[in-house]
């Protein structure tokens, strides 16, 4: 492995799905309940992500999936369910469980934004590492600004791994960007 290919995994890692939409919840539930309202969502984000990235996991080792972010077309179906899955609970929990609305709002946004990945994926494989990216960065802006201006800021080398890492070309990656601000724009006007 390169040295380039070696960086590129790291900045994929550390701006993933799973890290930014954790840093978000983690950050408006803090933000709306407080301490301990943000102690509870780390259990139950942890109960969400932890199957799913089990389940990916799975698929990866067992041979189904070429990569383990589901980088074929034919791999995403299976992905976006199980993401839809873990969104739903994570939407019902913050909605009657921790009774956070504008949480659970947000989540309900990002499970839309799940379908609309799904349903684009017949014509394009968008980056959903950019797509959460920019999600994340421009949400985060309204809730903490200096560490949604980090993500932002921090954009560019997602780009540059999906990229680096062959598992997208600039048009899938320019229209997760586009998916993400677009449902960031919808997440400001209801939150």
């Amino acid at each position: 492995m390169t040295t380039k290919t070696t960086i590129a995994r790291w900045i994929s890692i550390v701006g993933s799905p799973f890290v930014l939409t954790s840093l978000v919840i983690l950050t408006a539930t803090a933000e709306a309940g407080g301490r301990e309202a943000a102690l509870k969502a780390v259990v139950v984000v942890a109960a969400a992500f932890i199957p799913l990235g089990l389940f990916m996991r799975h698929r990866h080792i067992s041979g189904r999936w070429l990569t383990i972010d589901a980088s074929s077309p034919a791999d995403r179906p299976a992905l976006y369910t199980v993401s839809q899955v873990a969104a739903a609970a994570l939407f019902f929990y913050f909605l009657y469980v921790s009774k956070l609305n504008q949480i659970a709002r947000g989540v309900g946004v990002v499970a839309v934004m799940l379908c609309i990945a799904a349903f684009m994926n017949r014509w394009i494989k968008l980056s959903l590492h950019l797509t959460f990216a920019v999600f994340a960065g421009i949400v985060l802006l309204k809730l903490w600004p200096e560490s949604g201006l980090v993500v932002l800021l921090f954009g560019p080398c997602i780009f540059w791994s999906r990229l680096a890492l062959g598992r997208h070309t600039v048009m899938e990656a320019l229209c997760g960007v586009a998916l993400g601000a677009a449902m960031s724009a919808v997440e400001w006007h209801i939150g």
